[in-house]
């Protein structure tokens, strides 16, 4: 928070947070079979999977806001402005012709209406994803 790391998009910053997820899922559904006599069938495992992706959107959510309005207020201008130097760099042509102050304007709006529903979103759906894959893996087998 100090060094200004947590304005960074990076890739380990995104698997490490979908790998607390997964891992939260995966507890999560093992401690419920665990609880239920070993047995749990793949409808169980997506609700409690959809269920924890929902209460992780909500803390998730519930951090940015604190973090953007309380502990830095300057967040999303710091995001907006790490994204227009790493855009340009990337990108040198299609940035020849804006400058930082045009590029801010333009994604304000987007980043503060947008940022929060699709994280949300996002969350619940990857967390959904990943409950129908882990449903086919630990799900109770039924013998015929």
């Amino acid at each position: 928070f100090f060094l200004d790391a947590h304005v960074e998009d990076n890739m380990i910053t995104f698997l490490t947070q979908f790998a607390i997820l997964f891992i939260g899922l995966t507890l999560g559904n093992i401690a419920f079979k665990k609880a239920n006599s070993s047995e749990i069938t793949g409808a169980e495992v997506r609700k409690i999977g959809t269920g924890i992706s929902l209460i992780t959107a909500i803390i998730l959510v519930l951090y940015m806001f604190i973090l953007a309005n309380i502990l830095d207020p300057d967040y999303w201008y710091k995001y907006t402005e790490f994204q227009y130097n790493y855009y340009s760099d990337m990108f040198p042509e299609a940035f020849a012709n804006i400058s930082l102050s045009e590029y801010i304007e333009q994604t304000e709006p987007r980043n503060s209406t947008f940022g929060y529903p699709s994280a949300i979103i996002i969350t619940i759906l990857l967390g959904f994803i990943y409950s129908v894959i882990l449903g086919f893996i630990i799900r109770t087998k039924k013998n015929l």
